[in-house]
């Protein structure tokens, strides 16, 4: 027997902060002919909702033979035609217990239920108040727990069989075969739900196996009236797995910003050597490898602390520099390392600069003089008692040891801080002895532009109108120093383009294509040609600016995101420095996770992809 398809009776599109998937009901034809209502978004709201179940982790798909289940981050709903639809027993196959806990029993008044005749009740057999029996009521009672397997206990009692990794006296836990029910009694937080749901999944798929299952990467909606999609309601026999096509997936992290922000760099590319790309895990900076750019391997945390989103990777005269803060964004660290064939050798951190209070050093970014002298920018935040205060700062080093460095001096005006938020930042970069730092507004984008002996001089520039948050980018090649932005548009945002020359200033601004937030990159190859990139929760497009014949060449599509896996706005990272080859980094939002992925592409190989904004 097998389910040949499914109607959709009834269905909800459910958005949590990092998930989207679909409850529904189903009618179910099975190959015999039969027909099953399959109600999971009724039997959901029956028992609980969100404050039994928590937030689906999937969708409904069928996981075994003859059995469909969608799993909840506090359990598993599933249907099979000879029993119905039900909350799954999953807490034995979770704890490893072999059978229910016996001898152990509940004084106290409650209700008696089960084979074990187990009491729930809202006292723990030690007299500790739980709310266990409300809670058990509330959300369903045996329809939605199934039967207990245990009194209300911690898992340190001496009689207790279940227990939950760590064996502490002060969490009181009871066991159903569907779920656990937990009361912390060194707080004062309500009776909790165990989010056993995921951690099942987590055994089931260990080693991020459920990662390439499309049932649990975030969806689309779905419509009432429509068929649900044959090949989740057949996935024993034929898996439904996320097919990568000629996207390389170079890690996960458990942050969005995994490779934020625009004016840091994240990827660069030697041609004797290979790719390496950076990227912020949710708690390290890791750097992978990849000689030829088909699969990344050798993950090396590069970060000596727990950070936080937004750090930078340097290559400068064959040395690669790592530029990070701490988790509070107080401290700057510079960190060096050798690099060959993906094995890092690396130096002892230097701590370039003490902000004196968290999110002073919150982003930052470097680059070389002609001297070889290196200069970071870094972009502060502070309350005030008259108000925010967000300004750029530069510091130097003072010699090659790297070991001093200059105290930083304020780029910015009082004026500049009451235009800017939180979501401003800046980017520097030198063209000869001219030192260029681009910096945007809330709505535009500035430059300071002179040479780098007189910082009290730099001319200060309006360069265009601004849309977004960090959306842009300057890089320096021979003569010119590249500058891409999201400019506002009619339509939303708009990438635009211009170049600065000590001789000529500002270029007029080019509009390249619309664009979305944290949609940005920007490479220079060997050649001079600028590479842009921009794009939305769909695809990810790109641009040339043909140095010698000073003109962009047409729109062409480098990454169409799979529907299934859209979500929120593409963070963006290409190659720099880079060769004949430019490389792409794009985040893919796949439920708890981020993924980061990487496409290689070169002016005599086209990626295939026409712009079709509706496709996918």
């Amino acid at each position: 027997m097998q389910f040949e398809f499914g109607a959709i009776v009834e269905t909800r599109f459910h958005k949590s902060s990092y998930r989207m998937h679909n409850l529904v009901d189903l009618r179910i034809t099975t190959s015999a002919g039969a027909v099953h209502e399959a109600g999971f978004l009724s039997f959901f709201d029956r028992t609980g909702g969100v404050d039994r179940w928590g937030h689906p982790i999937s969708e409904v798909f069928e996981e075994q033979y003859g059995v469909l289940v969608q799993y909840f981050e506090n359990g598993i709903i599933q249907f099979a035609p000879h029993r119905g639809i039900e909350a799954a027993s999953i807490v034995e196959e979770l704890s490893g217990a072999k059978r229910a806990e016996t001898g152990l029993e509940n004084q106290y008044y409650g209700l008696v239920i089960g084979p074990e005749k187990h009491t729930v009740s809202n006292l723990a057999v030690d007299g500790a108040t739980t709310g266990f029996l409300d809670a058990f009521v509330s959300y369903g009672g045996i329809d939605s727990f199934g039967y207990p397997q245990s009194e209300a206990r911690a898992d340190s009692h001496p009689m207790a069989r279940f227990s939950m990794g760590v064996v502490r006296d002060n969490v009181v836990r009871q066991y159903f075969q569907g779920a656990i029910l937990e009361h912390h009694t060194h707080t004062t937080l309500d009776t909790t739900i165990r989010p056993i749901g995921t951690q099942l999944r987590e055994r089931r798929y260990p080693n991020d196996e459920w990662v390439s299952v499309i049932a649990f990467r975030s969806a689309s909606p779905v419509l009432p009236g429509s068929l649900y999609p044959q090949k989740l309601l057949q996935h024993f026999r034929f898996p439904v797995l996320f097919d990568d096509r000629n996207q390389v997936l170079v890690g996960r992290s458990t942050h969005p910003y995994a490779i934020a922000y625009h004016s840091q760099r994240h990827l660069l590319y030697r041609s004797n050597d290979g790719w390496y790309a950076l990227y912020y895990d949710g708690k390290n900076g890791v750097v992978a490898y990849s000689l030829d750019g088909t699969s990344f391997g050798n993950h090396r945390i590069v970060t000596h602390i727990t950070t936080g989103p937004g750090m930078s990777m340097y290559d400068i005269d064959e040395r690669i520099y790592l530029l990070y803060s701490d988790i509070e964004k107080r401290n700057l660290y510079l960190r060096t390392a050798n690099a060959v064939a993906g094995d890092l050798i690396m130096d002892n951190p230097v701590r370039i600069a003490d902000m004196g209070a968290p999110l002073m050093a919150y982003i930052a970014n470097l680059a070389v003089d002609p001297d070889g002298r290196l200069w970071v920018l870094i972009r502060s935040y502070q309350d005030t008692p008259s108000g925010a205060a967000n300004h750029l700062w530069l510091t130097s080093a003072i010699d090659k040891s790297l070991q001093s460095w200059s105290e930083p001096v304020r780029l910015t005006t009082d004026g500049d801080s009451r235009a800017s938020t939180f979501g401003t930042s800046g980017s520097l970069d030198f063209v000869g002895d001219h030192l260029v730092v681009a910096y945007n507004l809330a709505t535009e984008i500035r430059s300071l532009t002179g040479e780098r002996t007189s910082l009290s001089e730099l001319l200060r520039s309006r360069v265009g109108s601004f849309e977004g948050t960090h959306d842009y980018i300057v890089i320096a090649s021979k003569n010119d120093v590249h500058l891409a932005y999201h400019a506002k548009h009619p339509g939303g945002q708009m990438m635009t383009y211009q170049r600065y020359s000590p001789d000529n200033g500002w270029s007029a601004p080019l509009n390249v294509g619309k664009t979305g937030t944290h949609a940005t990159a920007m490479s220079v190859d060997t050649f001079g040609n600028v590479w842009l990139f921009y794009g939305d929760s769909r695809e990810v497009r790109y641009r040339v600016w043909f140095s010698d014949k000073e003109t962009f060449g047409p729109e062409s599509c480098v990454v169409r995101i799979d529907k299934l896996v859209r979500a929120g706005s593409p963070w963006l990272a290409s190659a720099q420095p880079t060769a004949d080859r430019v490389g792409l980094l794009w985040t893919e939002r796949v439920s708890d996770r981020w993924e980061i992925r990487f496409i290689q592409l070169s002016l005599e190989v086209e990626p295939g992809l026409s712009c079709d904004y509706t496709a996918a």
